[in-house]
């Protein structure tokens, strides 16, 4: 029987505790660590300089769909990956911070 690999993505709010339940199934599941994708939007912040004051910025918003992306094109496309958000998160954010709907529109896209 073929294994189909799975994709996890969890998803909520701003510290509402996705990376800490991750890291716990990633432990549980004994998952590898080319298998658990975690924290990409906070090393952005950080390699940025930006802070959560930023978010309604597209150039941080687009910099953490990006260097989500490529984690996942790091990852083995054969195996299972649990990610502690999805690259849709950005856009979202993007969204939904947007001061008005003409820079909501110019939200990222894939």
């Amino acid at each position: 029987m073929d294994h189909h690999p799975q994709r996890v993505y969890v998803v909520g709010p701003s510290s509402s505790g996705k990376t800490t339940l991750c890291q716990a199934l990633a432990v549980h599941l004994q998952l590898k660590p080319s298998q658990h994708i975690s924290e990409v939007a906070r090393t952005v912040i950080r390699e940025l300089g930006l802070s959560r004051e930023h978010i309604g910025r597209l150039e941080m918003q687009q910099a953490i769909l990006l260097a989500h992306l490529q984690r996942e094109k790091e990852c083995d496309p054969i195996q299972d990956l649990l990610c502690d958000r999805s690259a849709l998160d950005p856009i979202v954010y993007a969204i939904f911070t947007a001061p008005n709907e003409e820079e909501a529109n110019k939200a990222p896209t894939i």
